[in-house]
């Protein structure tokens, strides 16, 4: 299992979208599970959250995105905004 250190690999804050897609493609290309570690992260921004963990459990789905992925370390105030993010739903097409 690869373990990823957010904290050492973007700093304390995670809020750049561009920063999240460069994880997703980077996590995409795996083909085993990974450990993303948080210590040491301070706070996840919704638009972090929405663009790795949001479209990676709408790419994988939900059952095979919490095999794949692992999180550990996560504060109480980040983990919900990771849950509010991995909701995904389809798009209504108005008729």
């Amino acid at each position: 299992m690869k373990i990823i250190s957010l904290s050492k690999k973007f700093g304390s804050t995670l809020g750049q979208r561009s920063r999240a897609a460069e994880l997703r493609e980077e996590v995409m290309n795996l083909d085993h599970p990974l450990q993303l570690d948080f210590s040491g992260v301070k706070i996840i921004s919704y638009t972090f959250a929405e663009e790795f963990f949001g479209k990676l459990a709408c790419q994988f789905g939900e059952s095979i995105f919490k095999q794949r992925i692992l999180v550990k370390n996560v504060r109480p105030e980040s983990q919900s905004v990771i849950h509010a993010a991995i909701r995904c739903q389809p798009k209504n097409d108005v008729a």
